[in-house]
């Protein structure tokens, strides 16, 4: 973005004062001046909020995009769909009156501060502190926000409490043990937040008798929501591609389970490959990190993308206040002003019972998904993009495309390309299709919550356990599911198109880095800059 510009002035005046909204933003992307700092809370700070972002959105609709380069005119229209996307989740889909999302503020203001190294730890012992003095005022002038209440939300809140306490006391313990009396002199402020943690979590018991049960956004919403997001397809046409897409994967199951065992079934080759795994928990991190190394030699090797200087990634155990919502793996990206892009890959414990969750090949297809070249390669390149609209734009369809795409694209050039690695991996497949439909049908109402986790249960094979925890999730992020698989699909279109229109000038390594380092764009925009860039090698001879 060219220095003195319009656009430029708009966006860094809205950005800042963002942050000062939301303090714990500015924590997550390296900008530690925010750290002793919680967010405003309450009907005010909503207000405040919507104030700020239609003012944005007026501010750039008043820019003549004549007067802006290329890449300004796609930011100005980037700009545009956040502002009016962020408008119809105050207005239009206001969850900030449905679910308790308190906790949840809680713990992303907490984590950063104790597992980011940064700085020295009694430096941001300092902010941790700070932060939880204001936890039992914040929470309090949370409640007011929720004005209607859904019995599942409420679930979901009342279970992060309980683990946000539990979290506030591990921090407590490791401060002690890093900081001796230091962190003793400091210890009320971690007991007056974890009682104010507990209170909020009997009271959101009494709110969970008159939470209604509805949670659908309901179609006319939901179709709304696809369309701000820069998706032109309609609820029904992604549904059939889910349902199309599960046919599909079955029956390719059922073909590589023959393959691996024959005359077994899909649940005997399944029940067979999980037994397959580390003995522990600790070997099971272990597994994920040598996972991680190899998939990274990989990509370098087949020079697959271009990985950026400075990055680095440290896979760690699920903190407890978001177990309720990630029963298997996440990742968490890199601050992009921390100058070190280092992310975080969670994986979630489990008792021995349940390590078959964590078998060899699922670590494989999950480590290619969050850490090599998904998710960490992504993100990290992402963030080398000077753009701070492209950093504050959300595209689930990018994010959670490409991350998918890259677990059939190393497949492709022969990573773990066996075929009890892709029998894992279709399984994965599955769950991803089942995903779609799930979330086509739960937003618009056509599916009722114990229905979805039957569904997943029956159709990919998940303990109901884990399955209650994805749905969960799933019904209070409608459109966010169906990202993957259909994320996935317009990647492969878009990498088609490009073979076609380059021909012989087609490389792999310049159609991802092109798409890569542009950030993560909504799928339209990805491809009018993939445009661009084609035209240029176009015209070189």
């Amino acid at each position: 973005m060219q220095s003195g510009s319009p656009l430029r002035r708009v966006v860094e005046e809205f950005f800042a004062r963002l942050l000062d909204h939301h303090p714990e933003v500015g924590t997550q992307l390296g900008l530690h001046q925010y750290d002793p700092f919680m967010p405003k809370a309450g009907k005010e700070a909503v207000e405040a909020d919507k104030r700020l972002v239609i003012e944005f959105r007026e501010k750039l609709l008043s820019i003549d995009p004549q007067a802006l380069s290329e890449d300004e005119r796609i930011d100005r229209e980037l700009a545009i769909q956040m502002a009016e996307l962020s408008i119809f989740n105050i207005e239009e889909w206001p969850m900030w009156r449905m679910m308790p999302y308190a906790p949840e503020v809680v713990g992303g203001a907490l984590y950063p501060l104790f597992t980011r190294e940064y700085a020295p730890y009694s430096v941001r012992f300092r902010s941790i502190v700070s932060r939880l003095s204001q936890v039992p005022e914040y929470l309090e002038k949370s409640r007011e926000l929720l004005e209607d209440p859904v019995r599942v939300f409420v679930d979901i809140g009342i279970e992060m409490s309980r683990a946000m306490s539990a979290f506030v006391g591990m921090i407590l313990e490791t401060s002690k043990q890093l900081l001796g009396e230091y962190a003793r002199e400091y210890e009320e402020y971690f007991h007056k937040a974890s009682d104010a943690i507990n209170r909020y979590a009997e009271w959101l018991m009494s709110v969970r008798d008159k939470a209604r049960e509805d949670f659908a956004m309901g179609p006319e919403r939901f179709r709304r929501l696809l369309k701000l997001r820069g998706i032109d397809m309609e609820p029904e046409e992604i549904l059939r591609f889910g349902e199309e897409k599960l046919a599909e994967y079955k029956r390719e199951l059922a073909r590589l389970a023959d393959l691996i065992k024959p005359g077994a079934s899909i649940e005997e080759v399944k029940r067979m490959l999980e037994a397959e795994h580390p003995k522990s928990f600790r070997e099971v991190l272990e597994a994920y990190r040598a996972a991680v190394e190899r998939a990274r030699r990989f990509v370098v090797e087949k020079g697959l993308a271009t990985i950026p200087p400075n990055e680095e990634l440290r896979v760690l155990e699920t903190p407890p206040y978001l177990i309720p919502i990630i029963p298997f793996a996440a990742y968490i990206p890199p601050a992009k002003f921390e100058g070190r892009l280092t992310g975080i890959y969670l994986v979630t414990p489990v008792d021995e019972s349940k390590l078959s969750r964590h078998n060899y090949y699922s670590i494989s297809n999950t480590s290619v998904h969050e850490a090599y070249p998904g998710h960490h390669l992504q993100l990290s390149c992402a963030m080398l993009n000077d753009s701070l609209v492209r950093l504050m734009v959300e595209a689930p369809e990018f994010v959670e495309g490409w991350a998918h795409y890259c677990e059939d694209l190393m497949k492709e050039h022969g990573f773990d390309d066996t075929p009890k690695h892709r029998f894992v991996q279709l399984l994965d497949g599955v769950w991803r299709a089942a995903r779609v439909i799930i979330d086509v049908k739960l937003s618009t109402g056509q599916m009722s919550f114990e229905e979805a986790v039957e569904f997943l249960v029956r159709e990919t094979g998940m303990d109901r356990e884990a399955a209650k925890a994805e749905v969960k999730r799933y019904t209070y992020t409608p459109g966010y599911q169906l990202s993957y698989l259909l994320g996935k699909h317009m990647f492969k279109e878009l990498r088609e198109y490009a073979k076609k229109r380059l021909g012989s000038k087609f490389s792999e390594r310049w159609f991802h880095d092109t798409l890569l380092y542009a950030g993560s764009v909504p799928i339209k925009y990805a491809k009018a800059i993939l445009d661009r860039e084609i035209e240029k090698l176009l015209s070189k001879r």
